[in-house]
């Protein structure tokens, strides 16, 4: 399935509202700061703990989604206390002197309770009791009054920004395992890898991404055709360099052949465009202890 959505509100790469992500210990509040950091380590903690406990682990796309969406709350949250760089999804004014834990907390957690819900219909287990007491907890250590009310409806207004942008982002309709996804038949075409009969999450690719502009924007070319002269040289290369393992002249170089060169339309064979390498050997050395008495060797030829 096809998915072109797109999110001109976010097309702009935020170099340093990601950093601030993992920087935000640093300089958010004069004398909070240590203790909001502490705040999103611990949440990433139980992110992590959460997408181990219920499986998530074992699907990396699904779970570095979840992390990212959780991430860009935490972010959005505290610069809406501080604004210090460009929202993400949440535009609304600065709350002064609401509590950045309780808001890095409520943004965390309304996140990863969300997803990991509507995660169970892939089969993974619910963390939400879990996922309760750590909020409960969180809360408790900060002291009552404005600034941690303040703080809980900042982090829940976050969290509601970035999971309504990506509600209908297509993740959840994707093709998890791909079994009938079509394989090539000539050489270089893509095949299964083996031992697996699936191909995982084809179409991930297609879904907006989270900073780019588009998926493809830093993607590099394909490799080139493997019947290609520079895929032949890179090859030859590689066996010099004793980098690739070719079933045959890898084990002639072994027994005493030198590789001397490529050969152009030596031999008619389309699938190298026709190249062959030339390898030879000394006249006066034995293969693995044969015995040639009284021939004299000629330079040998390969493929």
């Amino acid at each position: 399935m096809h998915i072109d959505r797109t999110y001109p509100h976010v097309l702009r790469p935020l170099a340093k509202s990601v950093a601030a992500v993992i920087t935000v210990c640093l300089y958010l509040i004069p004398g909070a700061s240590c203790l909001a950091a502490d705040e999103v380590i611990k949440w990433n903690a139980i992110a992590a703990n959460a997408a181990f406990t219920s499986g998530l682990s074992g699907n990396p796309l699904f779970e570095s989604r979840v992390y990212a969406i959780t991430h860009v709350a935490i972010h959005d949250a505290l610069n809406a206390i501080d604004r210090r760089y460009e929202p993400y999804a949440l535009k609304t004014p600065v709350t002064r002197g609401a509590s950045p834990e309780a808001a890095v907390a409520t943004a965390a957690h309304h996140v990863l309770v969300d997803q990991f819900n509507q995660l169970i219909a892939y089969g993974f287990a619910t963390p939400q009791a879990m996922l309760d007491a750590a909020y409960t907890a969180s809360l408790a250590a900060i002291p009552p009054g404005p600034a941690k009310n303040d703080g809980i409806l900042v982090g829940a207004a976050a969290a509601s920004a970035i999971l309504t942008l990506r509600m209908n982002d297509g993740w959840n309709q994707q093709v998890v395992l791909d079994f009938t996804y079509p394989q090539g038949t000539a050489p270089g075409e893509y095949r299964f890898t083996p031992p697996n009969n699936f191909v995982f999450l084809p179409n991930w690719g297609k879904m907006p991404p989270f900073v780019l502009f588009r998926a493809d924007q830093y993607r590099p070319s394909p490799p080139y055709p493997v019947d290609s002269k520079r895929y032949t040289e890179d090859y030859y290369e590689g066996l010099v360099a004793g980098r690739i393992n070719d079933p045959t002249l890898s084990m002639q170089r072994r027994v005493g052949f030198e590789f001397r060169g490529l050969l152009k339309d030596y031999l008619q064979d389309p699938v190298c465009d026709n190249y062959s390498v030339l390898i030879v050997l000394d006249a006066a050395r034995d293969v693995e202890g044969a015995v040639r008495p009284g021939a004299a060797r000629e330079p040998s030829e390969g493929v």
